[in-house]
């Protein structure tokens, strides 16, 4: 019948009663119309085991097929098929350029692709070589590493060829690989090198893209490269690079205590620049006497973010606390800045000398249920009431980045240890007990626990972050627990 819609009622009728031959399948495949040639592939493909001569005629189409609608039931159908079986219809998908800028394609094509990868890496690397499509390129890197992480006789091959890969691609094909492998590699502190990797990174460094240029530095200094480190110091301290490049630069050093690294943060928090409210958070990971003087004889110059993340350092450490409400005692710092969220960092070192001094000087933490329901009725009336027209909203605003900045982003500004605030809330009573009683309710991202190291020194880790110390995947030699089970117990978590 020359009308498509007769043609794919038939099709689906046989499919139904399980009468869809494979002389009638492959004669499909032939047809005028797209669409019986894509509900061809989906029907004989539904079973996850289709013939040899099925197949074959797919790799054919898929290379020859000029409908992006037949290539993405391809890419949908292939999901069928054990892992094993994929790779001639992934080599032929992966192929086509043609589908660079298609919406969908290169997203069911990795879909496709994820677990022939995770079963034979090494074939994954070689798929992302042969390919054109950067989303190809960026998430098979990513699982690469993944794989090599997790098993490494397994991708230890796999992430060698990888290197050159990147070695030998061009730029944009280098920004895509980097991306997955730094988004592989986010929360790790150290990665195991290829041997490869040297010679990769040569090449890398010489690139002409800026950005392919920052992201290998940052992952070279994951494997431990001492040029890499030389370069992400040099980078931190020029004036001329970009704010966001030494931030970067920043960011991974502090993430491997560089010890190096002291010295230009402690002249960064004190001098105004675009990276002092950076720096002054990043000296948190350092333990120097120099530290807590510096931060609180500048205090008073600060901005509002500056004097926040000020007192989160300080109070990161036994001897920062000390110090600060040594300050508050002798009155060089005002008490009205002590904010709950940092009183309670305080009562997390669990030291009766720190309590007894919050409960003397600040007050207690605790709030009856009854004071909070009452807390929140009378806010709520006023809220009702004219007097909101006439909030002072410069007023709120300090506030705000007073109380609440430290811990919360609002707008692209402010800390991480809370949840991002999107700035518009429309129920009141939501909003009332996440002011008023904030730890009511507490994701699992966010909860925090506070860790004991043998050196003497305590920690806060956030989150998830409890299953990096539980799965020892933090380095041991700057982070080992006293008693590792009994944290994450604490915590519920095992």
């Amino acid at each position: 019948n020359p009308d498509d819609t007769r043609q794919l009622r038939a099709l689906w009728a046989l499919h139904s009663q399980g009468a869809l031959s494979e002389a009638n399948a492959l004669r499909a495949l032939e047809a005028k119309s797209e669409w019986v040639r894509g509900w061809t592939v989906t029907c004989a493909m539904e079973s996850g085991k289709p013939s040899a001569a099925l197949q074959e005629r797919l790799v054919g189409l898929m290379k020859s097929d000029p409908s992006p609608s037949v290539r993405l039931r391809i890419s949908s159908a292939v999901q069928k098929l054990p892992p094993a079986d994929r790779w001639p219809l992934l080599t032929a998908l992966a192929a086509r350029a043609d589908d660079v800028g298609d919406h969908n394609i290169p997203l069911m094509n990795w879909y496709a692709a994820e677990a022939a990868v995770a079963a034979e890496p090494a074939r994954g690397v070689e798929l992302l070589t042969a390919s054109p499509q950067p989303r190809l390129h960026q998430f098979i890197a990513r699982r690469v590493l993944s794989v090599a992480l997790e098993n490494g006789a397994k991708g230890s091959a796999a992430l060698a060829a990888l290197a050159d890969t990147l070695a030998a691609a061009d730029s944009s094909k280098r920004a895509a690989i980097l991306r997955g492998m730094l988004a592989a590699a986010k929360g790790r502190k150290s990665l195991p090198a290829p041997a490869s990797w040297p010679a990769a990174y040569q090449q890398l460094r010489a690139d002409a893209d800026g950005a392919v240029r920052q992201q290998a530095r940052t992952l070279a200094q994951l494997f431990g490269s001492a040029e890499a480190l030389t370069e992400l110091r040099v980078m931190l301290v020029d004036a001329k690079a970009s704010p966001d490049s030494r931030r970067e630069a920043l960011d991974a050093l502090v993430a491997r205590k560089d010890a190096a690294t002291l010295e230009p943060l402690l002249a960064l928090a004190g001098a105004a620049g675009p990276l002092r409210v950076a720096a002054l958070q990043a000296l948190a990971n350092y333990d120097d006497p120099r530290i807590s003087k510096q931060l609180l004889a500048a205090y008073s110059s600060l901005t509002t973010d500056g004097k926040s993340a000020v007192l989160t350092t300080l109070v990161a450490r036994p001897a920062g606390i000390e110090a600060l409400m040594a300050a508050f005692d002798a009155k060089a710092l005002p008490i009205k800045d002590l904010t709950a969220p940092v009183a309670r960092l305080i009562q997390g070192a669990k030291r009766n000398d720190f309590d007894d001094w919050l409960t003397k000087n600040w007050g207690s933490l605790k709030q009856s249920d009854s004071q909070r329901l009452a807390e929140m009725a009378r806010y709520r009336k006023f809220l009702g009431e004219d007097a909101i027209l006439r909030a002072d909203v410069k007023n709120g605003q300090a506030i705000y980045e007073r109380t609440c900045a430290a811990c919360h982003n609002l707008f692209g500004k402010g800390g991480e240890i809370g949840p991002h605030l999107p700035g518009n809330f429309t129920d009141v009573d939501y909003l009332l007990q996440n002011i008023l009683d904030p730890n009511a309710v507490i994701g699992r991202d966010f909860q925090q626990t506070f860790v004991t190291t043998k050196d003497g020194n305590w920690t806060i880790v956030q989150g998830l972050e409890i299953d990096d110390f539980s799965r020892g995947r933090i380095d041991k030699s700057t982070a080992e627990l006293v008693d590792e089970r009994k944290a994450v117990t604490d915590l519920g978590l095992i």
